[in-house]
């Protein structure tokens, strides 16, 4: 029983630190970057890059960022964890791309 216990609360733990990771990674890049109009070197900060490393547990905050109209900051990132290369449209057009994806795949 204790092992079960144990390792719940190390799911648990690491559950947490991820979400907090991600939300800070996130906030992290908005503030540093923000300004920037040069998304490849936006991509190359250490923290964008840690979110891209988290995969699949970063979306769900990706997601929101994109519903907030923050799309094109995050495009890249969300093209790396899905693995599918947005349309090449203009910014509303690839916002609305994500937008859709995001809500026929649950978020």
């Amino acid at each position: 029983m204790k092992s079960k216990i144990k390792k719940f609360n190390e799911y648990i733990d690491n559950e947490v630190f991820t979400k907090i990771n991600v939300r800070d990674h996130i906030d992290i890049v908005e503030r540093k970057m923000g300004n920037r109009s040069d998304l490849g070197e936006v991509a190359e900060h250490p923290s964008y890059k840690k979110i891209i490393e988290n995969g699949t547990e970063s979306l769900s905050y990706l997601f929101e960022m994109v519903y907030k109209g923050n799309c094109i900051f995050w495009r890249r990132a969300l093209e790396s964890i899905i693995g599918i290369e947005s349309p090449r449209l203009n910014s509303q057009g690839i916002t609305n791309f994500w937008i859709n994806w995001g809500k026929e795949n649950g978020y």
